[in-house]
């Protein structure tokens, strides 16, 4: 095989530097785990050899001893790394990051390693150009082709999957595409469209009208439901860096990592700037703080905020969760409060999906992290 056919990989010079903090330490304990050994940025860790005298590095990777110390100079010196795909597989399974192709392998290795959300997103934008378009659906053993006949085992449940036919996890990664795609649109026609991809189940929970006694039926139900939803965007202004990762597809239930970056336009309250700065000495002053926006929410006809989890204040999106988590009305909320200030944040979500009559929703979006950017 030509040194060109090779199959390669480039990774983000912040990925690679994560990889390579995973890496070092997971050497240092299986390796050098009877031996003394000060582990810093030197090169001499990975001069550990076996008892025949070979490099241990050399024997698990197949590279010289000042392989990944070179490389980790070059990503902190800002460049990217591509690396043979036979040694970034090698990486990823003595981290104990498995999977069918190497896409999964990494995906794996973003979970396990807690790579940051946003090295996560530069990493996928790397991937988009053209400059660095390798391929990420190839197996680690590089004999893959996509008229292979292959198996994915999901509790003791087993798909076929031949000549490379659409498979469950495209149609989850499709599915969460086109639902940001449709909220992005941020008009009335993008949301309805959105509104359908999410499961009846996961209407009822969170929009549905809860049974009063009242008269509704279920196309008033269901009209009530959707403005509710429509509502949740009442703050919103654009979206974009949508990525959709680490799905995991069983045969009935489905999961996966979605990021984003979004723009939002919140009123501007006196009592929740600032918040998260305020010091211990001055806690009087956190008190006085929390108990005047009680008193706002309930002013709006809010409930709910006694049993608010305190952490929520401190959000960059403390705003929206005032009026959304509390039943209070966007337009009244905004009317009082209309001095506004532009927010970006970056979020990360656990979604899960349902298949139903042969399709799959959406059944709950949890958010995992959110950030101000």
């Amino acid at each position: 095989m030509s040194t060109d056919s090779v199959p390669r990989k480039t990774l983000h010079a912040h990925l690679f530097k994560c990889l390579y903090t995973e890496l070092k330490k997971e050497f240092f304990k299986k390796e050098w785990a009877s031996e003394s050994v000060e582990v810093g940025t030197q090169f001499a860790l990975w001069k550990k050899r076996d008892s025949d005298g070979e490099l241990t590095v050399y024997r698990l990777f197949g590279v010289r001893h000042k392989f990944f110390y070179d490389r980790n100079s070059e990503a902190e010196a800002g460049q990217n790394i591509t690396l043979k795909v036979e040694i970034l597989c090698k990486i990823l399974l003595y981290l104990d990051c498995r999977g069918e192709t190497v896409r999964a392998m990494l995906d794996a290795f973003y979970v396990k390693g807690q790579v940051p959300v946003e090295t996560i997103a530069l990493q996928a934008e790397l991937e988009k150009s053209r400059q660095y378009a390798d391929v990420l659906d190839v197996a680690p053993d590089q004999h893959f082709t996509a008229e292979k006949i292959h198996q994915k085992t999901f509790n003791n449940y087993t798909i076929n999957i031949v000549n490379g036919a659409q498979d469950a996890q495209s149609d989850i990664e499709r599915l969460l595409y086109q639902f940001y795609e449709e909220v992005a649109t941020a008009t009335d026609a993008g949301y309805e469209r959105a509104w359908t991809m999410l499961s009846t189940s996961f209407k009822n929970r969170i929009w549905m009208p809860k049974d009063t006694g009242s008269a509704q039926g279920p196309t008033e139900k269901e009209g009530l439901a959707l403005s509710k939803f429509k509502n949740g965007y009442y703050f919103f202004r654009s979206l974009r860096e949508t990525h959709v990762f680490n799905v995991k597809v069983y045969p009935t239930i489905a999961y996966a990592m979605v990021y984003y970056e979004e723009e939002l336009e919140l009123p501007y309250v006196e009592e929740l700037a600032d918040i998260n700065k305020i010091a211990i000495k001055n806690v009087a002053s956190l008190v006085e703080k929390v108990s005047t926006l009680r008193g706002i929410v309930e002013g709006f006809g809010g409930t709910g905020f006694a049993d608010k989890a305190f952490i929520r204040l401190f959000y960059p999106t403390a705003t929206e969760t005032l009026w959304f988590e509390h039943g209070m009305n966007p337009v009244a909320f905004k009317a009082a409060f209309p001095a506004t200030s532009t927010t970006n944040v970056a979020r990360l979500l656990r979604c899960k999906c349902t298949r139903e009559n042969d399709r799959w929703f959406i059944d709950s979006l949890v958010p995992l992290h959110c950030r101000a950017i």
